[in-house]
């Protein structure tokens, strides 16, 4: 999703360009609509910025994990997913749910930006 002068982009790895531009998308509709009485301004701006900050980063961090060399407990838990049609499952939710897959990756606190 582009808009004025700010992109969301993520590497394909993950498959979460059009999710995150969908998403990205209706919190933007969102966050007009509850404010539409309100200029665009530094509060509008936080209000969106505080609606998809924790998908956003997780997607983000998520993404940046998996152009890196997997971390030991990922490459395990493929491993186990090989044979284990539970833990198989629980990794394709996580393109479901990229707060799921940035916690499996790097734990659970989002930073701040």
């Amino acid at each position: 999703m582009g808009c004025g002068d700010s992109v969301f982009l993520t590497d394909p790895i993950t498959g979460q360009g059009c999710n995150t531009a969908s998403y990205a998308a209706e919190q933007i509709y969102e966050t007009l609509v509850t404010n539409k009485e309100a200029a665009w301004d530094e509060a509008v701006s936080a209000a969106y910025w505080n609606r998809v900050k924790a998908y956003i980063v997780a997607v983000t961090e998520w993404t940046n994990a998996m152009t890196q060399p997997l971390p030991e407990h990922i490459a395990g838990l493929l491993m186990k997913a090989a044979a284990d049609q539970q833990t198989a499952d629980e990794i394709a939710a996580w393109f479901e749910d990229p707060i799921k897959a940035r916690e499996a990756f790097i734990g659970n606190s989002i930073n701040p930006r």
